[in-house]
């Protein structure tokens, strides 16, 4: 019976308070994890494209323990970099099996503009380094433009874009770059 009060537990073995953890020490941690899960929160309320913005720094240890907007930012460029590299290489691997012309023309084009993409990530990566974030916003927009062009090439061929939705992810994903840098 004695095992059910708390100020008997420590007959059980077990300290109620033990000398280096208070309720004080406890509420700090907390505290400390609160505000970089509303660090996270925070960065990606700026965004149009929220729930991707949570999902992808969420996860990311970098950012969990980030303790300000520009390591978020890297982070998010980092992700964005990623799937430029991705869309880029399923537009090579497309290439190779691309029988229709316009499809053949339409991929060469978008091969150029993720590869330009992926330039301009690291530029975009290199100026928030130096802390100008005016020329983040301008390389991530070029970014943005090389999606568009690259889907703009299917539709001048008349053709449907085979990676379409990894052009969208990827616009999104710059989109949540911008909207964080705008807040640096």
């Amino acid at each position: 019976m004695d095992s059910i009060y708390p100020s008997r537990g420590i007959r059980q073995g077990f300290p109620i308070r033990h000398p280096i953890s208070s309720s004080q020490d406890l509420n700090l941690i907390l505290d400390r994890v609160k505000n970089k899960l509303n660090l996270i929160d925070q960065a990606c309320g700026y965004t149009s494209y929220k729930s991707l913005c949570l999902s992808t720094l969420q996860l990311d240890f970098e950012a969990k323990s980030a303790k300000d907007l520009q390591t978020i930012a890297k982070v998010a460029i980092k992700y964005t970099g990623a799937k430029a590299r991705a869309v880029n290489a399923e537009v090579t691997k497309l290439q190779g099996s691309a029988k229709d012309e316009g499809l053949k023309q339409a991929l060469t084009d978008c091969a150029e503009n993720y590869g330009d993409a992926i330039d301009q990530i690291q530029s975009s990566t290199t100026s928030l380094g130096s802390k100008k974030y005016n020329d983040v916003k301008t390389w991530v927009s070029a970014t943005m433009n090389d999606a568009a062009s690259c889907e703009q090439g299917f539709q001048d061929q008349s053709v449907k874009s085979p990676i379409a939705s990894l052009s969208t992810t990827f616009t999104q994903l710059s989109s949540n770059v911008l909207a964080i840098t705008n807040h640096l």
